[in-house]
């Protein structure tokens, strides 16, 4: 408890580097290479007692987001969602980069459903996902055989006014191609051709 309460304190006088290397010493503390019970329970009272001490600190919404980037560097996506999630349950707004930072998490751990349903909550909010975050989302899909479902997310993404780069293409492109539908493909290269010159003669 004394140590999220000083996170709070650092955070919102953008004390960023003390408050980052406070949190990651204690998340590492409570962090081991095997996962049991009382390890996962002990790194989710981290999440609670910062939630507690927030309004006691008079702290900034900042202090979870860097306690997301955190767990993101430590590689434990299921603490950085639960704690996206209590941000939501107390009527604080993620960042766009904190839901970023779960969706990568997540997908890189090849956990689709949980990385789609925090897609899913960044879109509902009126958030656009980084490139990074959407390709690996397009890429993970591709790579199962939802390769519907990943073009109409890059309709989605259009629509929201974002460019999609040409590994999005490409992911879409072998997507359709190893399902044997060439002209998607072929309707995609043409489409990414049109695109990428469009942004180089808007740049």
């Amino acid at each position: 408890m004394p140590c999220c309460i000083a996170i709070d304190i650092l955070s919102p006088v953008r004390l960023i580097n003390d408050a980052y290397a406070l949190l990651e010493s204690i998340m590492l503390r409570n962090s081991g290479n095997v996962v049991d019970d009382d390890n996962a329970s002990s790194r989710f009272r981290i999440a609670d007692s910062l939630l507690s001490t927030y309004r006691i600190a008079n702290s900034v919404p900042f202090v979870f987001d860097l306690s997301v980037q955190s767990y993101s560097k430590l590689r434990k996506p299921e603490e950085a969602g639960k704690l996206v999630e209590q941000m939501i349950s107390i009527g604080l707004k993620p960042y766009d980069e904190t839901y970023n930072l779960v969706i990568v998490g997540y997908g890189k751990k090849g956990n689709l459903e949980l990385g789609m349903r925090f897609y899913d909550e960044m879109m509902k909010v009126e958030l656009v996902p980084s490139c990074s975050a959407f390709n690996l989302m397009v890429e993970t899909l591709c790579a199962v055989g939802n390769v519907k479902q990943a073009n109409h997310l890059l309709t989605l993404l259009i629509e929201r006014g974002s460019s999609p780069d040409e590994f999005t293409y490409y992911y879409l492109i072998e997507g359709y191609r190893k399902e044997g539908h060439v002209q998607q493909s072929l309707k995609l290269y043409y489409e990414m051709e049109y695109r990428l010159l469009l942004l180089d003669y808007q740049s």
